[in-house]
């Protein structure tokens, strides 16, 4: 939240000592959800993988469609069935999270327009009484 703002960050090193007593309370699982719950809320990167992962699909459906087309005018006596179910599947699926991708784009969108952040942050205005500046 804080690299949200705008300003120029400096990273100061320093050493800690060791805790003293007790132990941390922040376990495995509850760092494991921390991460995710920076990950998914300053990110747009989980849904932009919706939508490159339902091009690969979509473009492996179509490579997959294309060879069992291509088997079928080569060798005209194979078994009937399978491939196409499988490939039809595989075509949905990556149609779908394509489609997904797209909606959470705009729905992203629509967020991030409505959370009201401000457009600037004024340091410091000259001549402007304070009852008078809008926001």
């Amino acid at each position: 939240m804080i690299a949200s703002i705008g300003f120029r960050q400096t990273g100061i090193e320093y050493e800690r000592d060791a805790r003293v007593a007790g132990h941390s309370k922040f376990g495995l699982s509850r760092l494991v959800r921390l991460g995710l719950t920076a990950v998914l809320n300053h990110s747009s990167v989980p849904l932009r993988m919706a939508s490159i992962i339902g091009i690969a699909m979509l473009a492996v459906a179509s490579l997959g469609a294309l060879y069992f087309i291509l088997l079928k005018f080569l060798q005209p006596g194979l078994p009937q069935g399978l491939a196409s179910i499988h490939v039809l599947v595989l075509f949905g699926i990556g149609l779908q999270s394509l489609l997904l991708g797209i909606i959470g784009e705009y729905i992203l969108r629509i967020y991030l327009m409505l959370r009201s952040e401000p457009l600037a942050i004024i340091d410091r205005s000259l001549n402007i009484a304070p009852s008078e500046r809008v926001l």
